[in-house]
């Protein structure tokens, strides 16, 4: 870890170093170039300013590698559970499938291609930042579809059925993958406006996405799980104040179990939108004051506020794993097979010492 960080100052330092005294190469065509003259003027006469630097700081970095450390190896278990376990595959289970491949694709994208793009070559962190957006924008609709899973089970139990057809996951999944692209895909549009015509168009295109990709699903996500959880206490005490002496014990086990496992999906997914709202909220406010010119945003805030997106994807698996039962009991039998392996190992490696001749 030390040598990590050692590493990373060192990259740090010679990188300022280069971009003092290296110019930018005379390959890069017109358009890039443009891009390159807008966000320098923005930076400096308060304009617009889409694609903001990466904070020079060490602590930064050393914090998005454990990030994406976390991000890969936790997300990509998730996958590998849900993809190999029958048992885990169902329509809430595929849901949230999608959201680990989003996060996952986040950590093994987002960072390190950011860090080779900072220390190591030049990349065009206009289309860079686009792509970083885009992965940020499917994992947030993967979450509102799976709200939308929830909502609907708890608030119309006899529609519900009609998002368990493999048509309609299908479509949700597609449409939180496929609208994120179309959204990140617009700016590329107005590449050849004016100054003025540019500012104007990235002004009101942030100002939109903030609103629809950031503030809306924080706050529609909140009042959704509100109401899931106002019904969900309702219905329990409806429950228990009826004579549960009309259960034969069996169907008592049932009835107990069904409840059971219905009140942990639904802490789990609270506990991802209470996550996502934490986790976003600086981001958004970091929008809001970039999209309407409120204050210039400080290194200290941008740094912050792109740490806590990125541990929102490296966190989630940690919810999953500890809150969800049936995924909780696929990685303990897991880890008992792990065990189970290693013993009969050590069981079947033979001794080193010669056996005893018999006389």
């Amino acid at each position: 870890m030390l040598i990590a960080v050692l590493f990373i100052y060192r990259g740090v330092t010679k990188r300022n170093s280069w971009c003092s005294k290296t110019k930018i190469p005379s390959k890069i065509n017109e358009r890039r170039i443009n891009r390159i003259e807008r966000m320098t003027s923005n930076n400096t006469t308060g304009g617009i300013n889409e694609v903001t630097p990466e904070p020079p700081f060490v602590w930064y970095w050393a914090l998005r590698g454990v990030l994406c450390f976390l991000s890969v190896s936790g997300n990509g278990s998730i996958i590998y559970l849900i993809s190999t376990r029958t048992r885990l595959q169902n329509t809430t289970n595929w849901l949230t499938l999608s959201l680990a491949v989003a996060d996952f694709l986040i950590g093994a994208a987002v960072i390190p291609s950011s860090f080779v793009c900072y220390f190591l070559i030049w990349c065009d962190w206009y289309a860079i930042n686009r792509i970083f957006k885009y992965l940020f924008f499917v994992s947030i609709a993967n979450l509102c579809i799976l709200t939308i899973d929830r909502y609907m089970a708890v608030i119309y139990p006899f529609k519900y059925y009609l998002l368990k057809r493999n048509k309609t996951r299908l479509r949700l999944v597609s449409g939180g993958w496929l609208i994120p692209a179309i959204i990140a895909l617009i700016p590329f549009s107005w590449e050849n406006f004016s100054k003025d015509k540019y500012d104007s168009a990235w002004q009101v295109f942030l100002a939109i996405e903030t609103v629809v990709l950031i503030v809306l699903p924080c706050a529609l996500m909140l009042i959704a799980y509100g109401r899931i959880w106002r019904v969900t206490h309702r219905q329990a005490r409806a429950i228990e104040s009826h004579d549960q002496d009309i259960y034969r014990s069996r169907e008592r086990k049932t009835f107990t179990r069904v409840r059971r496992e219905g009140r942990s999906s639904l802490r789990v997914y609270g506990l991802l939108v209470v996550l996502f709202v934490a986790c976003w909220s600086l981001s958004g406010y970091r929008y809001v004051c970039t999209a309407f010119r409120l204050r210039r945003i400080s290194d200290i805030v941008t740094a912050l506020s792109r740490l806590l997106m990125l541990c929102n994807s490296a966190v989630n698996f940690l919810v999953y794993a500890c809150f969800k039962r049936d995924i909780q009991l696929e990685i303990k039998k897991c880890l008992q097979g792990i065990v189970l392996w290693q013993v009969n190992q050590v069981n079947e490696t033979p001794s080193n010492y010669p056996a005893e001749s018999v006389t």
